[in-house]
């Protein structure tokens, strides 16, 4: 029973370095993080904003051929379908994030730390690395597209 909540202890300061490593030590994932949390809140700022205008109805949807697809009845109070897209972006984001972290604790960057100086650091390809940095650009991304998407809403309505 000791060995199990020593390994537990060592699961979760290994767990808190790699978050640390990820949200404050590494300026190349911490730019996308924080980048992607300011969008996302953009965005459920800029849809708030546009509730508090004086519409009944919110054009959600608009097809070129069809013209207007969806539309939103705020009249009524309870408006989720507004905030879906935005949602989702949390989502996204909290899932990136977390499949980022696994990545850079894969790719044994807490090793390197403990082990080697910063004179003998190898700058070898790691393929987790990459993939942890390619994961948070995704998010990113994502995230620009969602901030774009509210104002396009905004500017439609």
């Amino acid at each position: 029973m000791k060995n199990f909540f020593l390994k537990i202890g060592k699961i979760i300061d290994d767990c808190k370095n790699i978050f640390l490593e990820l949200f404050w030590y590494r300026k190349f994932s911490a730019f996308f993080i924080y980048g992607g949390i300011l969008l996302n809140g953009a965005s459920w700022f800029t849809l708030w904003q546009l509730t508090k205008l004086n519409h009944e109805i919110i054009i959600l949807h608009y097809n070129s051929y069809l013209g207007i697809d969806t539309m939103l009845n705020v009249g009524e109070g309870l408006y989720p379908d507004l905030f879906l897209v935005v949602v989702g972006g949390i989502v996204i984001l909290f899932l990136n994030i977390i499949l980022s972290a696994i990545l850079l604790y894969l790719s044994g960057i807490l090793n390197e730390k403990k082990n080697y100086s910063k004179k003998e650091k190898d700058t070898e390809l790691d393929a987790n690395l990459l993939g942890s940095n390619l994961i948070l650009i995704g998010g990113f991304l994502t995230q620009v597209v969602i901030f774009i998407y509210s104002i396009a809403i905004l500017f439609v309505n």
